[in-house]
């Protein structure tokens, strides 16, 4: 059986009498003659014996000789192959990177998540200009568009590891260990100053019983003109994340550095 990829249900399977001795070529273009499809634009998958489902990995383009070698797994022959139709011939899908992107507003709420499909030789600066084609900015009014300036960043745990330069590859960013972030650069930071700085900001919590911070919710960076007080950049952190008094009211601010928290005196 030739069967769906993750589709389980029997009647989606196609029933094919093949060769073992088939390369990979003709396996492809049975299937595709049995879908009334394009070969090329079929992925194949080895069958897991052991689990019923299709291994994690799809076969690379003729990445097997035969179908005897499509069928061999554990050292256990099996009689299904699992497939997929794509959307594009399967050597051209294989030129490119696959990239998933978290777009985030000003504000750092998640907008959408999208799955970019760039050329291998793409810099950052071609992906965000994808993104801006994809999910074109009208300033929030749904009138005409208005400019804005984006950038890329790696986050995990809740915290912002490393904002990418515009010429850096893409072919060098790991989105399956990392969440890889874009957002809309707050207007305030695109005039900055020498003296200005840009803090990373995080959401914790402290585990006094553990003597350990944990963090949360989304971490963003925060423009900072030199010879702010601490109520000012309070003031910052409250219009960026558009709080209420209240809400920041409630909000204690500190220094963290190598996991230690330290709370400023005069933080009001």
């Amino acid at each position: 059986p030739i069967q769906g990829q993750g589709v389980r249900e029997k009647e989606r399977a196609l029933e094919i009498a093949m060769d073992k001795r088939w390369s990979y070529a003709l396996v492809t273009d049975a299937i595709g003659a049995a879908l009334a499809g394009d070969p090329l634009c079929l992925r194949l998958t080895v069958h897991n014996p052991y689990s019923d489902l299709p291994k994690p990995t799809p076969l690379k383009y003729r990445g097997a000789e035969t179908l005897q070698d499509m069928l061999l797994s554990f050292q256990q022959s099996s009689d299904v192959l699992f497939y997929e139709t794509l959307s594009m011939p399967l050597p051209e899908l294989e030129s490119k990177k696959a990239l998933k992107v978290s777009l985030h507003d000003s504000a750092t709420e998640e907008v959408c998540v999208l799955n970019l499909l760039l050329s291998k030789e793409s810099t950052v600066a071609d992906a965000l200009r994808e993104i801006e084609a994809q999910v074109p900015h009208d300033g929030g009014g749904g009138a005409a568009a208005t400019s804005r300036k984006l950038r890329m960043m790696e986050v995990f745990n809740h915290r912002i590891y490393k904002v990418f330069g515009e010429e850096e590859e893409i072919e060098q960013i790991n989105d399956q260990y990392w969440t890889i972030r874009a957002e809309e650069v707050a207007a305030d930071e695109l005039a900055m100053g020498e003296e200005d700085k840009l803090i990373h900001v995080r959401h914790f919590y402290r585990n006094s019983r553990m003597n350990m911070t944990h963090n949360f919710g989304e971490p963003f960076l925060l423009h900072i003109p030199p010879g702010e007080t601490l109520a000012q950049v309070r003031e910052r952190i409250r219009l960026k994340l558009q709080l209420s008094a209240d809400e920041i009211a409630a909000w204690r601010i500190a220094v963290v550095s190598f996991g230690r928290a330290e709370y400023p005196e005069n933080d009001a």
